[in-house]
């Protein structure tokens, strides 16, 4: 009889049993003095064959240790792949549109937006600060309830990649003749009503939905 990391250890006749023993120390150890029952970590490390699952039943969702010195048996709950697979049903099975398709149609209708005031005026206008608060009021209420944090901090990660992308490739529509990086500041500040407006309406909106579905 032997002890290892304070369980207690039985050798087999034929000599030490190595796996047993790593088995021991790879097990959780608890606070204080308690140490966990050999006999009972292996029997939930390497089951018998009646106690464990079958290779088709469901894995168990939580392992029980048994102290020692005060005999208390403690459960501490695990994921499995069971559980992994049945959330990731529930996310699908979601009303709504998944975050990368919330963040795709973003950009490329901010972009739109953007494309067709310059187009039709050659700058960006009041028109293109309008449609952006649109936009972002469909995609907080369009996005799945799981991904509402993506909806809250989207819009003006959006809004600086569309100015910068009209800084780079026509500068004039924003300020002619000057340097990159002062036209694009000078975007962000010009219609900075805009992006506070849109982002304004996309937080209250996902704060709406939360506390909803807090409720619910």
């Amino acid at each position: 009889m032997s002890t290892s990391h304070g369980a207690t250890r039985t050798e087999p006749a034929d000599g030490p049993d190595v796996e047993f023993d790593l088995l021991v120390q790879e097990a959780p150890q608890p606070s204080g003095s308690h140490a966990w029952s050999a006999d009972d970590t292996t029997q939930q490390w390497h089951a018998p064959v009646a106690d464990h699952p079958s290779v088709t039943d469901d894995p168990p969702t939580s392992v029980t240790w048994h102290v020692v010195e005060t005999g208390e048996r403690v459960t501490v709950p695990r994921t499995g792949s069971h559980v992994t697979a049945a959330t990731a049903a529930e996310y699908e099975a979601a009303a709504g549109v998944p975050a990368r398709g919330v963040i795709a149609a973003t950009l490329v209708a901010t972009a739109a937006v953007a494309a067709l005031d310059v187009a039709l005026v050659s700058q960006l206008t009041f028109f293109f600060d309008v449609c952006f608060v649109v936009v972002c009021l469909v995609a907080a209420m369009a996005v799945r309830r799981h991904d509402l944090f993506t909806a809250a901090v989207l819009p003006p990660l959006a809004f600086a990649v569309v100015i910068a992308a009209v800084a780079v490739l026509t500068p004039e529509a924003i300020l002619p003749t000057e340097s990159l990086s002062k036209v694009f500041m000078t975007g962000l500040a010009a219609h900075a009503g805009g992006l506070v407006a849109g982002y304004g309406v996309a937080l209250l909106t996902v704060a709406a939905r939360a506390i909803a579905r807090r409720q619910g």
